[in-house]
């Protein structure tokens, strides 16, 4: 939104009534989501169309809900501050679910959204492709409620039993890979992205923090399988269900990349709008769907792409040597696993 009058109301609402036409494919179309969310009569939109009446407080409001907009955008001058929305600031998740449940409720909107195009620049594993493999995801689960949410009614110790008598969680985890998996993408993925899994692993280990030997190989094990995994949806260019790859669902582009670093970051752009999410304190995300800062993001992302080597379909050599790099990494750290558990357990 450019040429703000700030204390110009009149001139405000003809600015948002522009911007808002711009995501719908005609008038017509637009006046009749007008008139769904606002409930007025065709005439009363007109005349606010015209400038003869008035935004209500309770217009602007049920607009930014269900257009997704932010309300100081609207008011904003080109340098003046990007409005970001902090989930874990008015509320850190109390549970496991309610975590999951969050991000399903994001899934929700842009199920309902149009042409949705996602891309996923990561530092560390694409949150979603932990979901196939239970065991890596609730040891997940566990570690970022240690170092986030801090809760203290769960256990200190590691407990792949403690996880699977939840059945809400399990049926949310599922609920949130099929949304995942069934949305074409593209993903930049950071060599190193296993990293941290493999290093948090081990650090749980020597710590003595798992309440038996077996919990520590099904984690291990799921790593193994998750990064197998990985390489077959590359090559395919298709995300589908673990050892089910006639099973396509969305189409996946994936990138690699060495140079770059950074934290980890989704785009989604769609014919109604356009939104970010980024990892700060991780596993939450802020979010925002300030459009400058939309279009700062997908630039970025842009030069990020330039700078990374394509691992799907035909970039076989690529896709080779970056998994051989990433399986001599599991096969070092599960021989130093060995020496650990030979002590501990």
């Amino acid at each position: 939104m450019t040429n703000w009058k700030p204390f110009d109301i009149s001139f405000i609402q003809q600015q948002i009534f522009e911007d808002l036409a711009q995501r719908f494919p005609n008038k017509k179309a637009f006046i009749a989501e007008l008139n769904r969310i606002l409930g007025l009569k065709e005439s009363a939109i007109y005349k606010k169309l015209r400038g003869d009446s008035q935004f209500t407080l309770k217009d602007m409001l049920m607009l930014s809900r269900h257009l997704n907009f932010s309300i100081d955008q609207c008011f904003a001058k080109k340098a003046s501050p990007v409005p970001f929305q902090v989930d874990a600031i008015r509320r850190q998740p109390a549970s496991y679910e309610e975590y999951l449940q969050n991000i399903n409720l994001h899934f929700k909107d842009l199920k309902a959204a149009e042409n949705v195009t996602m891309y996923y620049v990561a530092c560390e594993m694409p949150l979603f492709h932990y979901l196939q493999f239970p065991f890596l995801f609730y040891f997940k689960l566990f570690v970022w409620n240690e170092t986030s949410w801090r809760s203290r009614q769960k256990s200190r110790e590691f407990s792949f039993r403690e996880f699977k008598q939840n059945k809400k969680l399990e049926k949310l985890r599922i609920s949130m890979l099929n949304d995942y998996y069934t949305q074409d993408g593209v993903e930049n993925w950071n060599i190193r992205f296993i990293d941290m899994s493999l290093d948090q692993l081990k650090f749980y280990v020597n710590a003595g923090r798992f309440k038996n030997e077996e919990d520590i190989w099904v984690v291990f094990k799921d790593i193994e399988k998750l990064s197998a995994h990985l390489k077959r949806m590359a090559e395919k260019g298709r995300k589908f269900v673990l050892n089910d790859p006639d099973s396509l669902m969305g189409k996946l582009r994936v990138q690699m990349k060495e140079l770059v670093s950074s934290t980890n970051v989704i785009y989604v752009s769609t014919d109604e709008y356009d939104i970010v999410f980024s990892s700060f304190d991780t596993p939450n995300f802020i979010k925002s769907t300030d459009q400058r800062f939309c279009d700062y993001s997908k630039k970025w992302i842009d030069n990020v792409i330039e700078y990374s080597v394509d691992i799907g379909g035909v970039g076989k050599r690529e896709r080779d040597r970056h998994f051989r790099i990433i399986g001599k990494k599991i096969e070092t750290v599960k021989e130093e696993l060995k020496g650990m558990v030979s002590y501990l357990y």
